[in-house]
């Protein structure tokens, strides 16, 4: 059946393979025994041993447990994240209501809820608090980082959030002098945008609306962030004039394509978040795209420990670079290297590429990375490759590694669309955990 092509005037898989789940469509997250979570906006759907769909109803559990809420619960990112005990975690906000005023006033309560007995209670943990007021406030975590094969964290799983100006890491601590299970909660600033901002100047993550990979990845008691800055040219001027001006292949690279303009281009950064020490190590420069919302990175890490990264495009090639040493972000990275289908080059007729990222790394070391592709000036195209073969032969992503693009397509050029693609590895019977905990979704959603 693969790869599947939509067909146009919205011919999609619904209509041409009688695709019509019992479950809700959405961003999946497996446990580590091998049992996956939807977010429904609602409830978390799972199944039973038996196979049968159900709904946990997460708002209602919340609800009888704290008395003081009285609002709903959301979720900041719709994922599920397990620690290396198997307990879950929710990035969330809790909404309570006053109505002793006119107009009544709300106010957000953001932090993280635990479950330990697989969804079916939670506790929670407050990390920020808005003002009361008439409106909705965004604070709080923004991302939590899912396992794959590779990354651990004892404990709360790290979380980025990235509002404004301030790129923040909320880490989670266990007392010594506490009960098993019991935390709490430190906000370490990673990245300012200090006067003088440059337009909007902050700092962006991935959209979580499209794939979510992750951007952060914990590993040998390090969490390692990145992200793409937005940032006034004068500050990145060295940094830029040192960037090739030379064809990369068949790759048209950004200060080509810009050449006039380089004050479009962003830099996308690594830095990393020592737990022993409680230190940030010095922010690393690992190149440029354009400023654009949609480019930021995604990070993953292999079985060795080496750090891998995508920087992100909107319909342009994305690029990869690795870490020089294990678990380290100050050792040195490749050269970032152009992918995939190349985009044409200045002059030639221009045609939609390669938007958002999603990446996992799976127990064997295989990257796998899911985006939304709309190349060839055909916007209903879907279409996998196989490990190995995405690249072509003559680029080498390093040691043992293999890379798989499933490219994704929108049903229309607008994001009001949004066709879910999901890639899932069979686990087989008798496998080791760690081999499961590496089914996260890679989901793409456009």
């Amino acid at each position: 059946m693969a790869p599947i092509q939509h067909k146009p005037m919205f011919v999609d898989e619904r209509k041409q393979f009688g695709y019509n789940p019992r479950y809700a469509v959405g961003p999946v997250t497996f446990c580590p025994d091998n049992r996956l979570y939807i977010w429904d906006g609602v409830d978390l759907i799972t199944l039973t041993g038996d196979g049968t769909w159900i709904g946990l109803n997460v708002e209602q559990v919340v609800r009888r447990k704290y008395g003081w809420f009285t609002g709903n619960v959301g979720l900041m990112d719709p994922h599920l994240s397990f620690d290396d005990d198997g307990a879950a975690w929710l990035a969330a906000r809790l909404t309570f209501v006053k109505h002793d005023t006119s107009p009544d006033l709300r106010q957000d309560v953001f932090g993280v809820l635990r479950s330990t007995d697989n969804c079916r209670s939670w506790t929670f943990y407050e990390t920020r608090r808005s003002p009361p007021s008439p409106h909705k406030y965004y604070l709080g975590p923004e991302r939590i980082e899912r396992r794959e094969a590779h990354n651990h964290f004892a404990g709360p799983p790290p979380m980025v959030e990235a509002r404004g100006r301030e790129l923040v890491l909320t880490v989670g601590k266990s007392p010594p002098t506490r009960e098993r299970g019991s935390h709490e909660f430190e906000r370490v600033l990673v990245a300012d945008a200090p006067e003088p901002l440059s337009g909007k100047g902050r700092n962006w993550l991935t959209p979580l609306h499209s794939g979510a990979g992750n951007v952060s990845a914990t590993y040998d008691g390090k969490t390692h962030m990145v992200w793409q800055s937005i940032q006034p040219y004068e500050w990145h001027k060295e940094e830029l004039d040192k960037l090739s001006t030379e064809i990369q292949g068949p790759y048209t690279l950004y200060t080509i394509r810009y050449r006039g303009e380089l004050g479009a281009l962003a830099p996308h950064y690594i830095r990393t978040y020592d737990h022993a020490t409680d230190k940030l190590g010095p922010r690393v420069l690992l190149g440029f795209s354009r400023r654009d919302n949609h480019d930021a990175s995604v990070i993953s890490v292999d079985s060795k420990g080496y750090l891998h990264v995508v920087i992100g495009a909107h319909h342009d090639n994305f690029q990869y670079t690795r870490s020089l040493d294990l678990s380290s972000s100050t050792g040195g990275w490749t050269k970032p290297e152009m992918f995939g289908t190349p985009r044409p080059p200045p002059g030639e007729k221009q045609t939609g590429s390669y938007t958002y990222t999603a990446m996992v790394i799976d127990p064997s070391d295989t990257i796998h990375l899911v985006s939304r592709w709309a190349g060839g000036g055909y916007y209903f195209n879907l279409q996998p490759q196989e490990a190995g073969t995405a690249l072509g032969s003559e680029q080498d992503l390093g040691p043992s590694l293999s890379l798989r693009l499933l490219h994704v397509a929108p049903q229309t050029k607008h994001r009001s669309s949004r066709p879910f693609i999901l890639e899932v590895r069979t686990v087989p019977s008798g496998a080791d955990q760690r081999a499961a905990r590496c089914l996260q979704s890679a989901l793409a959603r456009t």
